[in-house]
């Protein structure tokens, strides 16, 4: 509920909302008034490890360093 993201994220209602509307009209969510929102967003094999690939392989030396680190406690 908007109320739920509202009080998570510490944001104001019309900021949830213009957000959600933002995520509706690009395609990743569906929303129907007095109904929980839905995700309707479809990626593909290819669309996923490009993704996980832009956000691991930039750190991958900190995630090297954490696993390393973990083996000393």
């Amino acid at each position: 509920s908007i109320s739920k993201i509202c009080a998570v994220f510490r944001m104001a209602p019309a900021t949830v909302r213009a957000g959600l509307s933002v995520l509706e009209k690009q395609g990743y969510i569906k929303i129907d008034a007095r109904k929980a929102s839905k995700v309707i967003y479809k990626s593909n094999p290819e669309m996923r490890r490009r993704s996980a690939a832009e956000y691991f392989v930039p750190r991958k030396k900190a995630i090297q360093d954490l696993l390393m680190s973990s083996e000393l406690l």
